[in-house]
């Protein structure tokens, strides 16, 4: 098959505006909780508009889990079938990958602007369509949903309010004052008032008896949880701490919920800085579920945001407007046959016959890419998987689509196109590399002096020049390029890549592996002229 019977990168898919014009703002990839509950207008309106927000989002299993349990609690107490869904207690579990805040805000968004999402049903799950009209004929017709979210890192031991700009706003000193203000107001905070200035956790029956108080839906977002009993494990209350009144009231309200058809807590333990917080409140939840009672193992359902194999398709959906199934399926399967046909060794899995599955899942990012960023890359403590992905595959659109190459057609985004050479000082991809990743492990010299120097001499530049005045790419940059991303790993994952999984990143139809072998052996060594002394 001829390379150009191949699906043109650039004829089929179609990165959104501001991927293409380079506008994408870092601000767009830190999306923070506190900021689109409490001051919206500093948000970014990607976060802070409902419709932005989920067009820019996938509906990944987990999400849409997430959001057709919320939507089918939240028509418990109206005259519309809420379904199967009676879960009253969702834990986000992020060890194994992102999605969290995301989530999160989604949640946040369902519940206080729910007519500004343009068919729900798209995010929920299959067979929820009648649901997500049900839900929105009841909030047409007044459904109100109270809300309540407590960010651990926004609040200290001293201080829990979130709303700064609140005129109203008590001096709220613990979890539970804070969630009972934002919940149901002044009333609701002198309900809970002397527990709160006291720091005593209430316990289940009386919350159970605030929340009865309301007949409305009541949605409760609580994260960062371990960072704030960090903080709150300094502050001694009688002979514990607050940390221990705070693990005590969690507790409290998770029984309290499992008891209520009005109230649903969404929680998060992410495993963070303070991960023996993070742990200690993971096990005390898992050890009171399963005390508590029939009702409480039942409502208690844990949520993953995002699955492995979703991570390609969270990138293709916020950086591309338009990625054709056909298009994608054809690649895939033109490719797998071009895997099968070359004589070349490729890792285990790139033969197996669920490959062509994979490649069409991730297309246009190959697969070998989106596997470094979450298997290698991703053992960097800096590095947040999902985000940090973000922001550089957006760079590495932009740059690609900006400097699209003639003298071979791409059918593939690709490692080697993380290129360092994308050195512009306000977010390329050099600055995030030497800001985010050379700190943990340094490979600044080795850039300089292999890959990329703007004056042209690092090697893998002078070896170009052999390919590049023959109408060819230029072989030693993607061959430095993949080699650099792949060392940027930590532990088990820290032993760079194998010949496989050279050729599985780099193969390309229109180029001959002859050619990479011989700028592979001059820049190991063979020519002294162009030999990397770092990487």
């Amino acid at each position: 098959m001829m390379s150009s019977e191949y699906p043109s990168l650039f004829e089929n898919c179609q990165p959104r505006d501001d991927v293409l014009d380079g506008s994408l703002q870092e601000e767009q990839f830190a999306a923070k909780l506190s900021t689109v509950v409490h001051n919206p207008e500093k948000a970014a309106p990607v976060y802070r508009d409902p419709d932005s927000f989920y067009d820019m989002t996938y509906p990944t299993e987990g999400l849409r889990t997430l959001l057709s349990n919320l939507t089918g609690r939240f028509l418990a107490t109206t005259k519309y079938d809420p379904g199967s869904y009676t879960s009253s207690i969702l834990c986000l579990d992020t060890r194994f990958g992102g999605g969290k805040t995301h989530d999160l805000i989604a949640s946040y968004h369902l519940a206080e602007n729910p007519a500004g999402i343009d068919d729900l049903s798209h995010y929920l799950l299959d067979g929820d369509k009648e649901l997500a009209a049900d839900y929105q004929n009841a909030v047409a017709e007044g459904l109100d949903i109270a809300t309540g979210v407590f960010i651990g890192t926004k609040a200290d031991s001293k201080d829990a309010r979130h709303a700064d700009d609140d005129p109203d706003a008590p001096n709220t000193r613990t979890m539970w004052g804070e969630l009972a203000y934002q919940l149901y107001g002044l009333d609701g905070y002198e309900y809970l008032k002397d527990y709160d200035q006291d720091r005593d956790a209430p316990g289940e029956g009386t919350l159970s008896k605030l929340f009865a108080q309301y007949d409305q839906p009541a949605l409760i977002l609580i994260d960062e949880i371990a960072d704030y009993m960090n903080k709150a494990a300094g502050t001694p209350v009688g002979d514990k701490t607050l940390a221990d009144q705070t693990l005590s009231f969690v507790m409290a309200l998770l029984e309290a919920a499992a008891e209520s058809e009005h109230v649903t807590v969404v929680y998060s333990i992410a495993d963070t800085a303070f991960g023996e917080q993070a742990d200690r409140v993971r096990d005390g939840v898992r050890d009171h579920i399963e005390e508590v009672n029939e009702i409480g193992r039942r409502q208690h359902k844990t949520v993953t945001p995002t699955d492995e194999n979703e991570i390609g398709q969270v990138l293709q959906h916020r950086l591309f407007s338009e990625v054709p199934e056909n298009a994608a399926r054809e690649a895939a399967e033109s490719y797998f046959q071009f895997y099968d046909q070359e004589d070349r060794q490729y890792p285990q899995e790139a033969t197996d016959a669920g490959y062509v599955d994979v490649l069409a899942r991730e297309y246009p990012f190959h697969p070998s890419l989106i596997d470094a960023l979450t298997d290698k890359i991703d053992t960097i403590p800096q590095f947040q998987r999902t985000r940090d992905a973000l922001r550089l595959l957006a760079r590495a659109v932009y740059y690609l689509w900006n400097h699209q190459p003639d003298s071979y057609d791409r059918h593939w985004i690709r490692i080697y196109d993380l290129t360092v050479a994308d050195d512009d000082p306000g977010g390329g991809i050099q600055t995030i590399l030497r800001e985010r990743l050379f700190d943990f492990v340094d490979l600044g010299p080795a850039v300089t002096a292999d890959i990329y120097d703007d004056d042209g001499t690092a090697h893998a530049q002078l070896e170009d020049r052999k390919w590049t005045e023959n109408g060819l790419p230029p072989l030693g940059t993607h061959l430095t390029t993949t080699v650099l991303w792949h060392s940027l790993a930590y532990g088990e994952q820290a032993a760079g890549l194998t010949h496989a999984d050279l050729n599985l990143a780099i193969g390309h139809p229109d180029l001959n592996f002859d050619d990479y072998d011989a700028a592979l052996s001059a820049l190991r060594g063979d020519d002294m002229d162009v030999a990397c002394i770092r990487l």
